[in-house]
């Protein structure tokens, strides 16, 4: 379990956190607001956001709720 934890914890710590994290959920969502950030973070890039949604699929990772905006 640990380990898997770790593997997570990787894919998002290599690439900026915030703007990764931010990524994950958009995709999640289906929501592409959810990668807007405010200065002085940057979201990353198309290929940098697929390259982590592949390894989060590889782990396997899944964001599998998360509340709505109404909520």
């Amino acid at each position: 379990m640990q380990a898997r934890l770790d593997a997570v914890r990787k894919a998002f710590q290599s690439r900026p956190m915030i703007a990764a994290m931010k990524a994950a959920v958009a995709h999640a969502i289906d929501d592409p607001q959810w990668c807007e950030l405010l200065a002085p973070l940057q979201a990353i890039d198309k290929t940098t956001t697929e390259s982590l949604l592949a390894e989060l699929d590889a782990l396997p990772f899944a964001i599998t709720s998360y509340p709505s905006r109404e909520q």
